[in-house]
């Protein structure tokens, strides 16, 4: 890694257009937890693991549920 490269990276600053960063992780935690809501049984409300079953409804079930 280049000097300047290294230097962009520990001071945040970067040559690239806005567009084209990466952006910050500051919403990762809440996505993650979004995401993660979505594969909770309703009725248990453990996390549903393969094979991942629907109700007659479409919700997620967990087999023990089923």
């Amino acid at each position: 890694m280049s000097r300047q490269a290294a230097t962009a990276l520990s001071t945040g600053t970067s040559k690239c257009p806005p567009s084209q960063r990466v952006p910050a992780l500051t919403d990762t935690t809440a996505s993650n937890n979004d995401l993660a809501s979505l594969f909770e049984c309703p009725v248990c409300f453990d996390y549903v693991l393969p094979p991942i079953l629907q109700c007659q409804s479409g919700h997620l079930v967990c087999s023990n549920c089923r």
